[in-house]
């Protein structure tokens, strides 16, 4: 069973036409933000995955509590996401200028933020990650990403 949380409305409308190619796969969608899930039992889920979704939240740190809270022992926590770029560099020099007008036209986006800081911090028994450029031209100022797991 997959249980996928977002605040987003039209969310429902992609996950619907993706889940019609995989009538094997059964899932639920809870359109509300991941600070609070608990409708989700404590110690309850195997893995939890992201894709570019901790730029988006109000709160980072809380999510990330929700995400240890709800996994079971030894459960992971799989990421993919966009951050803050390297001080000084040119994707940050781009952070910067696009940062206002990025996060209230996609979403309430946060182009800088830290978020394997707020990963390492969370309190996860295991954390492997990596930071990447991904060369997503024209958009230059998203190339600095972070892909990996963390271990409850």
């Amino acid at each position: 069973m997959v249980t996928c949380v977002d605040p987003n409305p039209e969310w429902r409308r992609f996950l619907k036409k993706t889940l019609a190619n995989a009538p094997h796969v059964r899932a639920t969608l809870v359109e509300q933000g991941a600070e609070d899930m608990a409708f989700i039992a404590d110690g309850s889920v195997s893995a939890v995955v992201t894709t570019a979704a901790l730029c988006s939240v109000q709160d980072a740190d809380a999510v990330l509590l929700e995400i240890k809270r709800i996994l079971k022992p030894g459960g992971k926590y799989y990421y993919l996401e966009h951050v803050c770029a390297e001080h000084g560099s040119f994707t940050y020099w781009g952070q910067t200028l696009a940062k206002s007008i990025w996060y209230y036209t996609v979403g309430y986006c946060d182009l800088m933020r830290h978020s394997g800081e707020a990963i390492a911090r969370a309190g996860f028994s295991l954390v492997e990650q990596r930071y990447f450029h991904a060369n997503l031209f024209p958009m230059f100022f998203t190339n600095y990403h972070l892909v990996g797991v963390a271990m409850k």
